[in-house]
């Protein structure tokens, strides 16, 4: 398997950082599409497993929290195969600290009681103090 050097990865997620889309980053780069996306799964997994770890007993005064909502449906002839259940919102709930704007907990699920519930617990279980809301 072949590995791109660590210049090239970095080059990748800066660029995708800066809001620059996943095709046109390919071609920059000169890798394929296959290739950046891969990347972006695994940083992304690696980054979930930090935040997961890391981020507990948190000491803050103020929490901002909010939720997001995108468009979340692939175009036809992406994965026949693969079904998406449910509606086509996603809805991505944060919690971050209001004065070093560390994400402390998010959820990417639908807006329904449940999830709420389910990210205010998540954000809780952070948390070491009590805090303002």
């Amino acid at each position: 398997m072949n590995r791109l050097p660590i210049e090239t990865r970095v080059k990748i997620l800066e660029m995708l950082c800066d809001g620059i889309s996943m095709r046109s980053v390919s071609c920059l780069v000169g890798v394929s599409i296959n290739t950046v996306t891969k990347l972006l799964l695994d940083t992304g997994t690696a980054c979930a497993k930090y935040h997961e770890k890391h981020v507990c007993n948190v000491q803050v005064r103020r929490v901002q929290s909010d939720v997001i909502w995108s468009f979340g449906r692939r175009k036809k002839n992406a994965l026949s195969d693969v079904k998406l259940e449910g509606n086509e919102d996603v809805w991505t709930w944060i919690g971050m600290d209001a004065d070093s704007q560390l994400m402390i907990s998010y959820l990417v699920e639908n807006r329904s009681a449940e999830s709420a519930i389910k990210f205010i617990k998540d954000l809780r279980s952070r948390l070491s103090t009590h805090i303002q809301l």
